[in-house]
């Protein structure tokens, strides 16, 4: 799918910042990070779950319903736009409105979206800590992989840069070395956040293999010397055996 263009987001940053809307609705940079989370989610999440906490849970103030169909489509386009870029391994955290800058006036875009992510995760914990209870670390080719460990580090960084200067201020060894290493940090964001992402496909799929039925027989089992179930009143194994077997 093609990604929301210039023109679609300037739409709905204006509509999002607008003093119209409620005090606390997102920013779109929030709003992008609340979306890269909740596509990252093991659970299924509907749109109409979503959406409200877009505006803090108040009433968004279309100023009509043709406000409202186009703003709602823009939001639902930026839904897909993380799913896809998921896919395709296309974090939006190369681009140069998420680049570390000294002064927090130039770093809010990173601020936000990080913040966005935070409330989409923590909103959803239970359906991560659950499935998380249940994996183990596990050995690969490069090592050993604990999906636990890798979320909990996506969550600490994303704490980090949400607020940083309340990061620096409780560092209890060298706060200075930590403000200095927060540009190379930030330039592992993509990679971070697309292995928390990962990490959410895969409790996903285990999510999803607890979901699935156990298989039944239609027919109740038959032993070879029983009467046979088509009516014929022969014994099972001189008559359907043959057919059931070829199936």
């Amino acid at each position: 799918m093609a990604y929301l263009n210039n023109i679609q987001l300037r739409i709905l940053s204006e509509f999002l910042d607008s003093p119209s809307r409620p005090e606390n609705t997102m920013t779109l940079h929030e709003l992008r990070g609340f979306l890269w989370s909740l596509a990252s989610t093991p659970a299924d999440i509907d749109e109409e779950e979503w959406l409200p906490f877009v505006f803090d849970g108040e009433d968004p103030n279309f100023m009509d319903s043709h406000e409202e169909e186009n703003i709602s489509t823009l939001m639902m386009g930026l839904w897909d736009e993380q799913f896809t870029r998921i896919e395709d391994d296309d974090s939006e955290l190369v681009g140069s409105d998420y680049q570390w800058h000294d002064a927090p006036d130039q770093r809010w875009p990173l601020t936000a979206w990080c913040t966005g992510l935070l409330k989409a995760h923590y909103w959803q914990e239970d359906s991560w800590k659950t499935l998380l209870e249940e994996t183990e670390p596990v050995e690969t080719e490069d090592g050993i992989f604990d999906i636990v460990e890798e979320v909990e580090t996506t969550l600490n960084v994303a704490s980090l840069f949400a607020d940083t200067d309340g990061a620096i201020e409780d560092a209890e060894d060298a706060p200075a070395d930590l403000l200095a290493s927060l540009p190379e940090i930030a330039g592992q964001l993509p990679w971070i956040m697309m292995n928390y992402a990962e990490c959410g496909c895969l409790l996903g799929d285990m999510l999803e293999e607890e979901n699935q039925e156990p298989y039944r027989r239609e027919q109740p089992k038959i032993g070879r010397n029983d009467i046979c179930f088509c009516g014929s009143g022969k014994k099972y194994k001189n008559c359907c055996i043959n057919a059931a077997n070829d199936e």
